[in-house]
């Protein structure tokens, strides 16, 4: 699948500065759950038609997004705690887009309305673009809401229209994803 994609460059790229050491070791919350939200992420920065640059960053929030956990529970602050262990990371972005790729990372565990604040504090001048890498972001996190006990994905949270005929897709991704990830997506 991802062989075929017209961007499979800037995906092979984030890979290669990809640290798996960091993703958080859990079964709700780990790399399956990241490499589930990058097929999600992908998918609507694609129907989005989002430029390279903006992909990238998307890419590595997909996979980045919860190395600051510390349990699968509830957890507001675990955002902030990924985007400052981004902060470290040598990343092939340059400074502008690693504080987009933080300040969508650090927004994406807290409530939508505190959004513009987390970008002023990183300096963001294009809040209107960044908006929808922090909605790309989001909606790909809650599309795999799908693994976790009912009420799964809260459909009135999700912030772009192409999220809601992804549904179906999420869930069977989900309960397919070994298989698909062993025989199509990443061979």
């Amino acid at each position: 699948l991802l062989k075929v994609y017209k961007n499979k460059d800037v995906i092979d790229l984030c890979f290669n500065h990809l640290d798996e050491s960091l993703i958080y070791d859990s079964y709700i919350h780990g790399l399956n759950h990241n490499l589930r939200v990058l097929v999600h992420s992908i998918i609507l920065s694609s129907l989005l038609g989002l430029d390279k640059d903006s992909l990238k960053i998307i890419v590595y929030a997909a996979m980045y997004h919860d190395i600051g956990r510390v349990n699968d529970t509830e957890d507001k602050f675990h955002g902030k705690r990924s985007a400052d262990k981004i902060s470290e990371l040598k990343l092939d972005l340059t400074e502008e887009q690693k504080n987009i790729l933080r300040a969508i990372v650090q927004s994406h565990s807290l409530p939508d309305d505190e959004f513009e604040n987390v970008c002023k504090e990183y300096n963001i001048k294009d809040i209107k673009s960044c908006r929808i890498l922090f909605n790309i972001l989001k909606d790909s996190d809650a599309l795999d809401r799908v693994r976790l006990e009912y009420p799964y994905i809260k459909l009135d949270f999700l912030r772009i229209n192409y999220s809601l005929s992804l549904v179906k897709f999420a869930y069977e991704l989900c309960y397919n994803f070994d298989r698909i990830n062993e025989v199509i997506l990443w061979n």
